[in-house]
């Protein structure tokens, strides 16, 4: 290509940015500067997988699944590692944990639905929890309930009492009144011994 036509081309590439630099230059400098803040905050790296971030997270927290359920104490732990880490979920490498501890429940029998409560405590902000029922032979596994924390819920899937906050529950002549609290990061559910939590996740 002859010189000046080569000159005339640059001059001509040269022209036009400075004609558009005022609004290429706002959408190109957020975009940089986003990719150079993902790969500072490690969210990515080239040379690292989804399977190499889970290993990672099953190691460090000596998982031998990517997803499982164990017992500590007087507490049953249904523990995770997934990538990219759930919404919400506390730890920064993928890891999640929901203890939860069962007790006695505001009914004073069975027939009320209410002789015992699991109180989750989840390291994100919301789960899905998945109980079986088992009665005479029958065994079901019954619908997710979907919860955030700070709520109270029946074993069926609705908000009770009526008022998620409220400290007061009185279940009538079946039982005595008692005090239901679920604090802001806790899930309570209530229910009788006919139900089993069969899974929990962070959703």
């Amino acid at each position: 290509m002859p010189s000046d036509q080569v000159n005339e081309s640059a001059s001509t590439r040269k022209s036009w940015f400075a004609k558009h630099q005022k609004w290429l230059i706002p959408l190109v400098v957020p975009v940089v500067s986003g990719v150079a803040l993902l790969a500072a905050t490690g969210y990515f790296k080239s040379d690292e997988t989804t399977a190499d971030r889970v290993a990672a997270c099953r190691k460090a927290h000596d998982l031998q699944q990517d997803r499982q359920q164990k017992q500590d104490g007087n507490q049953t732990l249904f523990v995770s590692c997934t990538w990219p880490p759930t919404s919400g979920v506390t730890a920064t490498d993928g890891y999640a944990q929901i203890a939860v501890q069962s007790g006695q429940g505001p009914g004073k029998s069975e027939m009320t639905g209410a002789s015992y409560v699991d109180t989750v405590r989840p390291s994100c902000s919301r789960v899905e929890l998945t109980y079986t029922y088992a009665k005479m032979g029958q065994q079901d596994i019954g619908s997710a309930i979907k919860a955030d924390t700070g709520s109270i819920f029946q074993v069926s899937g609705t908000k009770y009492p009526e008022n998620p906050t409220s400290k007061n529950w009185e279940p009538g002549d079946n039982g005595p009144k008692t005090s239901i609290f679920a604090k802001p990061n806790e899930i309570i559910i209530v229910r009788n011994m006919s139900y089993t939590l069969f899974d929990a996740k962070c959703i």
